[in-house]
């Protein structure tokens, strides 16, 4: 894995989100980054079939109170996209290479829907700030 490129996407903020890449066999696998790393970090994955442009509102609310990486999988948004010939297209597969390709290295705590986080082990209680994060920022739906 080699990350080789970084472009800030926010230029008037005080905590820019950067868009990343890392080589990992020989693909590219795009990811966005924001936050100060010293934080807890929230590795947020996306569905099928979407890619981490879905998570840029999320981002922005929350990069001033965690550390968010946001990948695209092989074959979504700004990852490489190999035919079926060059690459195994499996869950598996696509979840090693997305796990290798991500700056840190997540470890398995409870399953919250399409959010996949990374405790520091000085911080095991962090999970539940960021439910309740998400819970406050929620903003109100309007009646129909």
């Amino acid at each position: 894995m080699s990350a080789n490129t970084s472009t800030p996407t926010s230029g008037t903020t005080a905590v820019p989100t950067h868009n990343r890449t890392a080589v990992v066999d020989g693909h590219t696998v795009f990811y966005r980054e924001a936050g100060d790393p010293s934080l807890p970090t929230l590795v947020l994955l996306h569905g099928f079939p979407t890619s981490s442009h879905m998570f840029r509102r999320l981002i922005e609310e929350l990069k001033d109170a965690y550390h968010l990486i946001a990948p695209d999988h092989i074959g979504f948004g700004f990852s490489d996209a190999p035919s079926v010939e060059k690459f195994a297209y499996s869950f598996d597969r696509l979840t090693e290479i997305t796990h290798l390709g991500l700056p840190v290295q997540p470890r398995p705590l409870p399953r919250v829907p399409g959010v996949l986080p990374h405790a520091p082990a000085a911080d095991p209680d962090h999970l539940g700030r960021a439910r309740q994060d998400l819970r406050r920022r929620r903003r109100p739906r309007l009646p129909a």
